[in-house]
């Protein structure tokens, strides 16, 4: 019979290879004693180290003596949580939008650690969504801009183009505005719940703070 290798290149022994042992020892053994070398045979044989082979037969003498089947059972045993979370959709159907905007509010929220709502997140409990605040325009918007837009072309065509003022008399304002609200903000959704839609009349009547610079092309 040959193994692989693998066994003990990873450390960890498959517990069909560890009862596969038990069984080998078991079948040389005389009145509870592995002969003389079968330890050794046992080694070479499944590709595992002597100690390893004095741990299993150990574990089956234990066995044995208690009068129960002989079945070695992996001792790595992986994290389980048996009290896993549930994520409570009522309760983030409660929340406003402003309370999910950011994962600390949410956990002070839903009475949650951090760390379980980002592994909510990550397995698509939650998903995160960008809300863009809409400009609302007016027929009379629209109209004032097409207009305005008419006012720098120019009277001529060359080569079947029109062409648009070059704007070198034009002073440019530019500004950086602090919103009240947000124009992009985020929100923790569920799966099925619709993405919010928030509108206003211009993003430019937002309660704010601007700072303007002046800028002319040359």
């Amino acid at each position: 019979m040959e193994f692989a290798a693998g066994d003990t290149d990873s450390r960890i022994i498959g517990v069909d290879t560890k009862n596969l042992i038990a069984q080998s020892l078991l079948q040389s053994s005389h009145l509870g004693k592995v002969p003389y070398g079968g330890f050794v045979k046992a080694t070479k044989e499944f590709g595992v180290s002597r100690k390893t082979v004095h741990r299993i037969w150990a574990e089956t003498r234990i066995q044995i003596q208690s009068g129960v089947l002989v079945s070695i059972k992996d001792r790595v045993k992986g994290f389980k949580r048996k009290d896993e979370i549930q994520l409570d959709e009522n309760r983030v159907r409660a929340l406003s939008f402003f309370e999910r905007s950011t994962i600390r509010k949410m956990v002070v929220k839903l009475d949650l650690s951090k760390s379980t709502v980002c592994r909510m997140v990550k397995a698509n409990h939650l998903r995160l969504h960008t809300n863009v605040v809409k400009p609302l325009l007016t027929a009379s918007n629209k109209l004032t801009i097409m207009k305005w837009g008419l006012t720098h072309v120019l009277p001529v065509v060359h080569n079947g183009m029109v062409k648009y003022h070059t704007m070198h008399n034009v002073v440019h304002i530019d500004e950086k505005w602090f919103f009240m609200i947000k124009s992009t903000d985020r929100y923790y959704l569920l799966p099925d719940e619709e993405e919010p839609y928030r509108s206003c009349k211009s993003k430019r009547f937002i309660t704010k703070v601007m700072f303007m610079c002046v800028v002319c092309r040359v």
